[in-house]
């Protein structure tokens, strides 16, 4: 088991499966909080890791939190997530959106989410495009192919496009990468 030790209200827990980082086992943690007798604590977990908080935290109350410390309460907030965990913060903003692969969609749309037509990336820059008119940014609306032809910096552009890339079609291309090839040659 991992920390890390970034987070300073928070717990966010990790173990490795080969080179990536993957969640507690499952019942690893409600052991822990119920034979420590810890039930202000709540936790959750992602496909990277478990994150343990304080059980009347969430990031909704968060926001609510940041809005009264800032003495405003009424003022337009926008919300973007894309997991069953930003469902309290839509509801405590006054606008909200999500990219097309939220695992919760009819809830959030219940919440009054706007759900993207795209999903990962590909849905939040849908979503910010949306939110930003093309007037404020700059009179265009670029994309990766547009940066490229900027002269942006290659690595970028290329995690930029590795991360919608699924699963399937990232082993495929390490599989027919000759220099991935040549590791297993060596």
């Amino acid at each position: 088991m991992f920390l890390n030790d970034g987070y300073e209200y928070s717990i966010r827990a990790y173990s490795y499966d080969g080179d990536r980082t993957v969640p507690l086992p499952l019942l690893t943690i409600p052991g822990l909080i119920s034979s420590l007798n810890l039930r202000r604590l709540r936790w959750h977990q992602t496909s990277i890791d478990t994150t343990i908080v304080a059980a009347e935290v969430d990031k909704g109350h968060g926001l609510r939190e940041l809005l009264a410390w800032l003495g405003q309460g009424k003022i337009e907030t926008v919300a973007i997530g894309d997991s069953r965990w930003d469902l309290p913060m839509f509801l405590a903003a006054t606008r909200s959106f999500a990219p097309a692969q939220i695992d919760c969609a009819a809830i959030a749309r219940a919440l009054c989410c706007r759900i993207a037509r795209r999903p990962h990336q590909a849905g939040f820059l849908e979503i910010v495009r949306s939110l930003v008119p093309p007037e404020r940014a700059g009179g265009r609306r670029s994309g990766v192919s547009e940066l490229a032809s900027l002269g942006g910096d290659e690595l970028f552009l290329d995690l930029l496009r590795a991360a919608d890339r699924g699963r399937w079609r990232s082993l495929l291309s390490a599989l027919l990468d000759p220099k991935s090839l040549r590791v297993f040659l060596a």
